[in-house]
């Protein structure tokens, strides 16, 4: 048994790898995640450093993407904001796979009455367009991190519970479920070592691309000036700043646009390559 999975394991990174731009993707995601580990290393300058002397200085060699109106390292700010961008990220991504793939899988399981409670209580918080939702969550909890990481978490859940409640929908009747619940097997046992194994990888594969659509939310947040507070070092809170001198310093808002488009690119194509990996259509053509 090990055996096997550990060939499907391969077989899957081979598939994934043969994907260039999934390759691109993850090569990239990963120096996203080692310039946060290594930011006091990487950065040049402390990020909130202020020099009133070199207030707006275009790029040049000493600051190689210039300085804001604090006269603080874009270079260095945007290094430290990949650690904010990342935390929120993946602890809001993971309470809203948790919580939303529990009610995901007993929904898919039971379902009857339980299904349609627990959908049409999650249809309520679809209905909201998601920057909305996030906002009214976050007027509640208060600016900042914390209120940023709950609001992002909420509004992930019912997507990932409508996935997850779809995948078990898929697998539930398959003739090794209806043997474990014939010889007497536990609901509990069922779900968790019969069902969720054999969905875990497509929703692993989806909980990438809903990084990315974390990270657009946290950072129009901190934009919008409710999310993540100056001066702390955030992608978000450097466009929101850097808007007031886009006709003098257009370098400003440009250069940390640029670090969120690359970092949510990266993240789709990404689960794009896993999901292709995983897909037997995929398998079959190639």
């Amino acid at each position: 048994m090990n055996k096997r999975k550990r060939s499907r394991r391969w077989e899957i990174l081979k598939v994934l790898l043969s994907n260039k731009m999934a390759t691109a993707g993850l090569v990239i995601f990963i120096l996203f995640i080692l310039t946060a580990i290594l930011a006091p290393w990487l950065a040049p300058c402390d990020p909130n450093e202020q020099d009133l002397s070199f207030v707006l200085i275009p790029p040049s060699l000493k600051y190689p993407l210039g300085t804001d109106e604090f006269g603080r390292d874009i270079l260095s700010r945007i290094i430290y904001g990949t650690r904010p961008t990342l935390v929120v990220a993946l602890t809001a991504t993971l309470i809203g796979l948790v919580i939303g793939g529990g009610f995901g899988l007993i929904s898919g399981y039971y379902g009857g009455k339980i299904d349609t409670l627990i959908m049409r209580c999650l249809d309520v918080l679809l209905a909201f367009p998601g920057i909305l939702l996030a906002l009214a969550i976050i007027s509640a909890t208060g600016p900042g991190m914390i209120g940023v990481i709950v609001a992002t978490s909420i509004y992930s859940i019912p997507q990932l519970a409508r996935v997850t409640r779809g995948s078990v929908l898929g697998v539930k009747e398959n003739d090794y479920i209806m043997a474990a619940r014939a010889t007497g097997e536990r609901t509990w046992s069922i779900i968790f070592l019969y069902i969720l194994p054999n969905i875990i990888m497509p929703i692993f594969a989806l909980t990438f691309v809903r990084m990315g659509v974390v990270i657009i939310i946290a950072a129009s947040l901190s934009f919008l000036g409710v999310g993540i507070q100056p001066p702390t070092a955030e992608w978000g809170v450097m466009l929101s700043q850097g808007r007031n001198y886009i006709r003098v310093a257009p370098f400003l808002p440009i250069f940390p646009g640029i670090a969120i488009i690359i970092l949510v690119l990266s993240l789709n194509l990404l689960g794009d390559g896993l999901r292709s990996a995983l897909d037997p259509k995929f398998k079959k053509v190639s």
